[in-house]
Order: C-alpha cells, then sequence, then structure tokens
C-alpha cells in the first residue's frame, strides 16, 4: 500500500514496523456495521509525517473497504474520553484466559449481591474483606472490561458504573477468538 501511494512506510533503523488502527468497531447499526476509528491528539495533526502515516492507513482500510474515520478530543465527550483514558493501558497487558475466567465468575457472583452500587464502592469493599491491597479488585474489574468480558456504555462515567450497567460475556471462548 506504501508504494502504490507513495507514502514512506515506517521504519526503524531500515526495519519495517508494523502500523495499527486504534479501533476496529463492529457495530449493531446494519447501515455501518463495521468501521475504524483513529483516535489522535489534535496538536499530533500538525506533524505533516503523522498526516502522511494516517493517510496510509486511511488508504489501507478504504482498500479493505471498511470506512476510516479519524477522532480528536474535540469529537468525543469528556466522559468518553476518560473512560476511554482508563481503559487502554488495560489493554495493552496481557491476561491469562483462565484467571479471567476465573475473575468473571467471581465478581459476577459479588455484583448479583450488589446491583445498585457503584463497582468502585464494591471493589472497595471486596478489597477490605478479603485483605487485597488497595485498588486491586477496580484492577481485576478493569482488565476484565479491557478483555471485553465485562462491557459497558461508555457515556456512563466509570466511576458511576453499576453492576447494572455491565454486559457479560457468556462464554469466556470467545476471548480466545477475539485475542487470535
Amino acid at each position: 500500500m506504501a508504494k502504490k501511494s507513495g507514502i514512506r512506510h515506517p521504519q526503524v533503523s531500515g526495519i519495517f514496523q508494523v502500523m495499527s488502527s486504534d479501533f476496529l468497531v463492529n457495530s449493531s447499526d446494519s447501515t455501518l456495521s463495521k468501521f475504524v476509528l483513529q483516535a489522535k491528539y489534535t496538536k499530533d495533526l500538525s506533524d505533516p509525517r503523522a498526516v502522511e502515516k494516517l493517510e496510509l492507513e486511511r488508504r489501507y482500510w478504504a482498500h479493505k473497504e471498511v470506512p476510516w474515520f479519524l477522532v480528536t478530543e474535540k469529537e468525543i465527550s469528556n466522559t468518553v474520553f476518560q473512560n476511554i483514558e482508563w481503559l487502554y493501558p488495560d489493554q495493552q497487558r496481557t491476561h491469562e484466559l483462565s484467571d479471567l475466567a476465573e475473575q468473571l465468575k467471581f465478581y459476577i457472583h459479588h455484583f448479583s449481591k450488589n446491583p445498585t452500587s457503584t463497582i468502585i464502592k464494591i471493589s472497595k469493599t471486596l478489597d477490605v474483606k478479603y485483605d487485597h491491597e488497595a485498588g486491586e479488585s477496580l484492577a481485576e474489574i478493569r482488565g476484565l472490561m479491557a478483555s471485553r468480558l465485562l462491557s459497558f456504555d461508555v457515556n456512563i462515567p466509570f466511576r458511576k458504573i453499576t453492576p447494572a450497567d455491565l454486559n457479560f460475556v457468556d462464554d469466556v471462548s470467545v476471548l480466545e477468538v477475539i485475542n487470535v
């Protein structure tokens, strides 16, 4: 794609680098069932090389016939931006599938007992009850969210999420497919 477009593919010490998009979204909207979102800070768009790489990415997805959209912090609500900022670091971590499955069962059990309490309050209670370090339960819940075993409407601030706001993956083996 880079050669055809005349845009230099990213390299480090002569080694081609893998390019990636931030989000490949599968939507239930029949008019836009799949699309790509690339998120950039507005300030990054003043760098000509960054713009070239974005154009290379855009052309790649156009070739695949998948709509591609560039979004900046100006197009995203503050709540959505904060939720993504909160979840994104955990998406970079690898989690053992068996650990995630056990954690999911554990938290579903405790969420069912407190459906209207926030996940933050529940996690604080669990940290005390099970003698965990402060924040350990919330970190595990965040890991489940980042791994897509728990999902929620990103328009709800993560500090206000309750178990009633969460959707659970019924079959953890789905993760094997997602992570291939």
